[in-house]
């Protein structure tokens, strides 16, 4: 088994990222849990299994113990490396600090959102999710959706930017991977980095952990019981009225596909 761990790739003399990011910040200007819930609705609605039934999706706020955080050192690590090379924005001061402060506490608040009625992402298709940006790969002519840019809208609502995705497909397969998206930074070997970071398996590609068994015993809590996708946004930012604000959003995006029973 390769080992598991949070990289960042080398920006390879590419072109370098700051801690400023406009596309979090477009769904930052207005509610990120109303964007959130309807980027989110909108994928699980173009990935319906079973015509006959609605597709369902629960949202549900989940306390986490911080030392099962996977590489728990290891991001904590690149997180003091963005604080640093930061040190001038303020703004970026005051995310690292909490994004640590946060860290250090003894649970991680985390807004898990699945849904079910889906047919869950084949290995085949788990980049177009995960490890792509402004791409968006839909089976029907008629789905919705942002062009691809509605995946970074649950990012907003992360203290830690970080999210975790599991997945599973009608074909048996489970898919358990992680996302961070922060800035350049110097990683261990002196390199400059890119700012988007995956967990999984650090085999060159940054592949999803795709063993069972694995998953199972290690990373239980992201584990799917049933076809479907499930998104974890981790040190959710959440508010006294999160719950009305999905439901707000949901009843103004999508009460055609409601009345219909879709």
């Amino acid at each position: 088994m390769d080992k598991l761990s949070w990289y960042f790739p080398p920006t390879g003399g590419g072109e370098e990222h700051g801690f400023k990011n406009p596309e979090l910040a477009h769904f930052e200007k207005d509610d990120p849990i109303i964007s959130l819930a309807r980027e989110v609705l909108q994928n699980s609605l173009d990935a319906k299994k079973d015509n006959s039934k609605p597709v369902v999706v629960d949202f549900e706020v989940e306390d986490l113990a911080t030392k099962t955080f996977p590489d728990l050192n290891g991001f904590s690590d690149i997180l003091k490396s963005c604080q640093s090379i930061s040190k001038d924005d303020v703004d970026a001061q005051k995310f690292y600090k909490n994004a640590l402060k946060s860290l250090n506490s003894q649970h991680l608040k985390i807004l898990k959102i699945s849904d079910f009625n889906t047919t869950g992402l084949s290995p085949s298709n788990w980049g177009n999710l995960v490890k792509s940006s402004g791409t968006s790969q839909k089976d029907s002519s008629t789905a919705g959706g942002s062009f691809g840019f509605g995946k970074a809208a649950p990012f907003a609502s992360s203290s830690l930017r970080t999210l975790f995705y599991s997945s599973l497909d009608q074909d048996n397969n489970y898919l358990v991977q992680g996302k961070s998206w922060l800035q350049t930074h110097i990683n261990k070997s002196g390199e400059k980095t890119q700012r988007i970071g995956l967990f999984g398996l650090n085999d060159g590609d940054m592949d999803p952990i795709n063993d069972s068994e694995l998953i199972k015993n290690k990373y239980r809590f992201y584990q799917r019981e049933e076809t479907g996708v499930s998104i974890y946004v981790i040190g959710f930012s959440d508010s006294e009225d999160w719950y009305e604000k999905v439901a707000y959003a949901v009843l103004k995006n999508f009460f055609p596909a409601l009345h219909q029973e879709k």
